[in-house]
């Protein structure tokens, strides 16, 4: 597969999270650098070396049943989404970017520590934090570096 024009994900982005009432400017830019370092914009929807990581966001299946049965039963009155509006089937985020954005989303709202102003660098340590952790092989310096350069 080819990687998405990181200006289409974008508006994909923001769409998403809108429609799910988690919208600001740093959750769109820490998606879309997410994206970016994870899969570069969804070049690799399986990660490398048969590891567990699928999707655009390379999440866990488990990582996926977590957010499902802790995180989006948290938001349901705030988004209107729940449980049940999800595939039991964690595959489907190679497939559906709409549901791999959402599920992302829902990820980092766990952490009671705000989004950081939308500068790359902060962005980068908050995915190295909360998404790839200290066990992850990804730096801050990768995250900048693959940050996509063409945003809206």
């Amino acid at each position: 597969m080819r990687s998405l024009n990181p200006k289409d994900l974008q508006y994909r982005i923001r769409y998403e999270i809108k429609r799910l009432g988690m919208w600001s400017l740093a959750a769109e830019y820490l998606l879309l650098g997410t994206a970016a370092q994870e899969s570069h914009c969804g070049r690799w929807l399986e990660q490398m070396d048969n590891g567990p990581a699928i999707g655009i966001f390379q999440m866990e299946p488990k990582t996926y049943f977590d957010v499902l049965q802790n995180v989006v039963p948290a938001f349901t009155k705030k988004t209107g989404f729940k449980k049940s509006d999800f595939p039991e089937n964690p595959e489907f985020l190679k497939y559906d970017i709409n549901l791999a954005i959402q599920l992302a989303r829902f990820y980092y709202a766990r952490f009671s520590e705000p989004l950081p102003f939308p500068k790359v660098t902060a962005l980068g340590r908050y995915w190295k934090k909360y998404w790839n952790t200290s066990k992850g092989k990804g730096t801050v310096e990768e995250y900048v570096k693959n940050f996509p350069i063409i945003i809206v």
